[in-house]
């Protein structure tokens, strides 16, 4: 009877441990939260922050604020509609972060999938539009074009944490909107099998898809 009630035990011990380590990886995003953003947003139980129409200088705020407390050595940022307009968002990467822009041709505007051009005109809105100083280091890659390369979600991934936006970065503001923050194994997760995936250029050579791609740095 004894060794039973002592089995019993450690088994309830066991399922309790368990829970605990479940709980703690859910909640663990709150931890990456700025106190700041806590502050403004006093009843965020959860990890989904809503933003409402016409909240676009609300929510590039929040964001300026998060990048500034979590992205310490890397952040990447995947959002098909990313294009030159968006690059302002970098003022909140410290000189030394290096930053990754995963994007498609959807809002090249004036520009035909696959051209040089992209290059120019994103470092020339740089230069006329967001700082006189050279950028953090910062490579973009110009993907998609074709209906096997099409992708949609839109995250924003650094080391241990990321966001997950529920609008591109140029439409912020049009609409109610959320942002989602991952706990560091989702983070993980779309990095590695979302994000990277986009950024093999020589697996794409290799499997000879005829996609237009472009690959450059914001700076010569």
């Amino acid at each position: 009877g004894g060794k039973a009630a002592y089995g019993d035990l450690f088994e309830t011990v066991l399922a309790c441990g368990d829970v605990v380590f479940r709980v703690g990886n859910e909640i663990s995003f709150l931890s990456h939260i700025p106190e700041a953003i806590r502050k403004s947003f006093p009843s965020l139980a959860t990890n989904t922050v809503i933003f409402k129409s016409g909240q676009r200088e609300d929510s590039l705020n929040w964001l300026d604020r998060w990048i500034r407390a979590n992205c310490h050595k890397y952040v990447k940022v995947c959002d098909p509609y990313f294009s030159w307009r968006e690059l302002t968002i970098l003022k909140s990467i410290p000189d030394d972060v290096k930053g990754t822009i995963v994007t498609s041709w959807k809002n090249m505007e004036g520009i035909r999938p696959g051209s040089p051009d992209v290059k120019e005109q994103f470092r020339k809105f740089w230069r006329d539009n967001v700082s006189v100083h050279d950028p953090p280091a910062t490579i973009v890659f110009v993907v998609g074009g074709n209906d096997t390369d099409e992708f949609h979600d839109r995250y924003l991934i650094t080391e241990n944490v990321g966001l997950q936006f529920g609008a591109s970065l140029n439409g912020w503001g049009n609409q109610d909107f959320t942002i989602t923050i991952l706990t560091s194994i989702d983070a993980a997760n779309i990095e590695d099998n979302y994000i990277r995936p986009r950024m093999d250029i020589s697996a794409r050579f290799a499997l000879e898809e005829r996609v237009p791609i472009q690959v450059f740095t914001l700076t010569d």
